[in-house]
């Protein structure tokens, strides 16, 4: 689970795609920029940016849009709320404020970055929901994947025995043992 103090700020439908990273420093949103030529089309940004001030608005996002992005995680905080709601980019992050960042830091792009506990690297794969956001090695999507498509199986066969008259105990005790 990846920064679960994030929260969605735009967009309702799931987001996933390959991650591309920014690391703000210094209050700059330069790192963006850089990662944003990296991205292609379906790729999640997936931004650190420390302090108080917004390090995404309407125009960054509406340059994600341009180029295909599929979403963007900010661990940090972003502004323009309300033209993020109309250009439908699944937006997750820390929260919203008035103020941007124009600091004369560089910061680097299309390294690891830690959001919240997590540590998201390059390639990894970003899946965004309702619920939060995940992270998935590059290396290890088919195990994830099996292993997901198990547990939603799983939970399909308990929520129809419980749809049939079946206690929730007893039919999570009959798929778990």
């Amino acid at each position: 689970m990846v920064g679960s103090d994030l929260t969605r700020i735009s967009g309702n439908r799931v987001v996933c795609g390959r991650a591309v990273t920014a690391q703000c420093a210094g209050g700059s949103v330069r790192a963006i920029a850089a990662a944003v030529n990296a991205l292609q089309r379906g790729d999640v940004l997936c931004v650190v940016g420390l302090g108080t001030r917004a390090c995404l608005g309407d125009l960054l996002a509406s340059e994600l849009v341009r180029v295909g992005a599929a979403g963007v995680v900010v661990d940090g905080y972003v502004r323009d709320r309300v033209r993020l709601r109309e250009l439908g980019l699944g937006v997750i992050a820390r929260g919203v404020t008035p103020g941007a960042d124009h600091g004369q830091g560089v910061g680097r792009a299309q390294v690891p970055v830690a959001i919240g506990e997590t540590i998201v690297s390059p390639g990894d794969w970003i899946v965004v929901d309702d619920d939060g956001v995940i992270a998935v090695a590059s290396d290890r999507v088919s195990e994830v994947l099996v292993r997901g498509e198990a547990l939603v199986a799983r939970d399909e066969r308990i929520l129809a025995a419980i749809r049939s008259g079946t206690s929730l105990y007893d039919a999570w005790e009959s798929q778990t043992g």
